[in-house]
């Protein structure tokens, strides 16, 4: 920022220029007009330039520094002198020069580093468990830089001989779940839990742990209903999904995401231990063995979903983790419901249909069987929720799974004939009778 000395200016007299003009057009003078002109004093005079220099030179005198959560942003008196700007001030008819900072010289300023550590967005509280204690892990506000406010802050300290220190100011976001509001939801032991086990290193096996990945650590509000679909999106490689087997409109096929039906039914044998309300979800087209028979969950994007109402007293925090053949979720908060379950028999037993496939690589006129299917039934569950406040109720769920069908593939096309006519026999005498060996 460099002295410029205050000097007096010049200003137009108007009305005699208006005059000269109008004289000037109703004449044959085409000598130049000459404009009058009257001394226009500077608003600003030596005294007023002299003390912005005083501020000016304090200013520069020693560093600055703002701190923010042990982050510290030190502004050198090389970097003020290249931040510092100066504004006219007019209260009433007293006008003055007063020193200021320049919002965007300062943000350049500031190593990319240094703002990176400053800035944050918030981070919700959750919990931590260690052994059988549940302990709060503390939310932290959010905080972007706010270049107006920095500016002023930093002038203002400049102007100071000590003290040229403080908390940097700027914009703070709440976090969606506070210390004081997780410490109130009332979690304090594990509820429920369920494993389920599965084959390692297939492709679906790295969809079930980024789906546990992508639900660890959600909290559910009391009266809150959690929408897997809504939690996860749909599922796709940019979030790190793969291909893996699924059933789609009763077919086996691999699409993206295939095999979160897997944790889906983790999740909701978790919630139905918890004594927690399931007012969606869906089973598989076909009973597939490796899940409890009338207790599972299949998810499709994005009609097909899982959701659980938090129906308890307290709130619930979900812990899902994965091993290389499990996948576990827990449900965490406080117990205030006793769950019974039993498993009525299977009814309504359909054998599985054949469906033949046509396949030309197999030799004309054969078949082979590629699954041997499976029989359709259905089934009841029958949850009995006991109440720690008194009282029970029994809910059922019912489930009708489809006849898995017998797939058969076969060549239809007609097999060559057999060429006509018998082979010539051969003179006994020409050789002796073969002996009998077994076929290779």
């Amino acid at each position: 920022m460099a002295r410029v000395e205050p000097k007096a200016g010049a200003e137009v007299d108007r009305a005699a220029l208006r005059r000269t003009v109008r004289r000037a057009l109703f004449t044959s003078d085409r000598e130049p007009v000459r404009a009058l002109t009257e001394p226009l004093e500077p608003l600003t005079d030596q005294a007023d330039l002299d003390a912005l220099e005083r501020d000016a030179k304090r200013a520069v005198s020693a560093p600055v520094r703002l701190h923010r959560d042990g982050v510290t942003l030190t502004l050198t008196p090389e970097d003020l002198a290249q931040v510092l700007d100066s504004e006219r001030v007019t209260d009433n008819d007293d006008v003055s020069l007063r020193l200021t900072v320049s919002p965007t010289r300062l943000t350049a300023q500031i190593p990319a580093e240094v703002m990176a550590s400053l800035e944050r967005d918030p981070v919700d509280a959750t919990f931590a468990v260690s052994g059988a204690t549940i302990s709060v892990i503390e939310s932290i506000e959010g905080f972007s830089f706010d270049a107006e406010a920095a500016a002023t802050q930093v002038a203002d300290l400049a102007l100071k001989l000590t003290g040229r220190e403080a908390e940097l100011v700027g914009e703070t976001t709440p976090p969606k779940l506070t210390t004081e509001a997780a410490n109130g939801m009332g979690i304090t032991e594990q509820v429920s839990s369920f494993t389920t086990a599965f084959p390692c290193c297939q492709g679906r096996v790295k969809n079930i742990a980024r789906i546990a990945e992508m639900v660890n650590n959600t909290v559910i509000q009391r009266g809150e209903t959690f929408s897997l679909n809504g939690a996860v999106g749909e599922r796709t490689v940019e979030k790190g999904f793969t291909t893996g087997g699924a059933i789609y409109d009763g077919e086996f096929v691999e699409q993206i995401g295939g095999g979160v039906s897997q944790f889906t039914t983790t999740m909701f044998n978790a919630a139905f231990f918890g004594g927690y309300a399931i007012p969606q979800h869906k089973p598989h087209s076909y009973y597939i063995s490796r899940y409890p028979v009338g207790r599972e969950a299949t998810l499709n994007w994005p009609n097909v979903d899982l959701k659980i109402l938090n129906n308890s007293p307290h709130g619930i925090w979900v812990r899902a983790s994965t091993t290389a053949t499990s996948v576990t979720v827990s449900f965490y908060g406080t117990k205030w419901v006793e769950v019974a379950e039993s498993t009525g028999p299977r009814t309504n037993v359909k054998p599985p249909p054949v469906k033949y496939e046509e396949n030309p690589a197999l030799p004309p006129g054969t078949e082979k069987e590629i699954s041997s299917g499976r029989e359709g039934f259905d089934i009841t569950v029958t949850r009995t929720l006991t109440y720690k406040s008194g009282g029970s109720e029994k809910e059922r769920f019912f489930t009708r799974y489809l006849p898995e069908p017998r797939v058969i593939q076969r060549n239809s096309a007609t097999p060559a004939p057999e060429p006509s006519g018998s082979p010539t026999p051969k003179d006994p005498s020409a050789s002796p009778a073969p002996s009998a060996a077994p076929s290779q």
